[in-house]
C-alpha cells in the first residue's frame, strides 16, 4: 500500500493563502478603476478634440470641417487660410491651455492642503471677486 503522508498546513501557509486572496481582490478592484480612468479620460479627450475642432469651424464666417482640415494642412484660400491659422487655431489653443492650467492649479491646490474637497472660498477667492466686481462697478 502506497500512501501519500498528510502534511499539516502551518498558520504560516495559511497566512500567505490570505495574503495570496487579498492581493488577487486588490488587484481586481485596481483594475476596474484603471479600466474606468482609461475609459473616462478617452472620452473628455475625444471631446476636446471635438469641441476644439467646432471651434475651428464656428464663427462670423461658418467653414465646413473638411475645408478647416485641409487649411491645417496647407490647403485652403487666403482668406480660410487667415480666418483658421490666425484667428481661431491660436484662441482654441489657448483655450486649451488655459483649461489645463486651471485644472493642474486646482490639483496643486489640493495637494498643498491635503483637502480632496478645497474650494476658493477656503483661501478668499470668492471674497476678492466680489471686491474687484464692486470696484469694477463703481468706477
Amino acid at each position: 500500500m502506497n500512501r501519500t503522508p498528510v502534511v499539516a498546513k502551518s498558520s504560516a501557509h495559511a497566512d500567505d493563502e490570505r495574503l495570496a486572496d487579498a492581493v488577487r481582490q486588490v488587484s481586481a478592484v485596481r483594475g476596474r478603476g484603471l479600466r474606468r480612468s482609461v475609459l473616462v479620460g478617452s472620452g473628455l479627450f475625444a471631446a476636446v478634440v471635438v469641441v476644439f475642432g467646432l471651434s475651428l469651424s464656428f464663427g462670423d464666417m461658418v467653414m465646413p470641417i473638411g475645408k478647416v482640415v485641409a487649411t491645417l494642412f496647407g490647403g485652403g484660400d487666403g482668406g480660410s487660410q487667415f480666418v483658421v491659422l490666425e484667428l481661431r487655431l491660436p484662441r482654441a489653443l489657448l483655450a486649451i491651455l488655459v483649461g489645463v492650467a486651471f485644472g493642474l492649479s486646482g490639483a496643486v491646490f489640493q495637494t498643498v492642503l491635503r483637502n480632496p474637497l478645497a474650494s476658493p472660498d477656503l483661501i478668499g477667492i470668492s471674497a476678492g471677486a466680489s471686491a474687484v466686481a464692486v470696484t469694477a462697478a463703481l468706477l
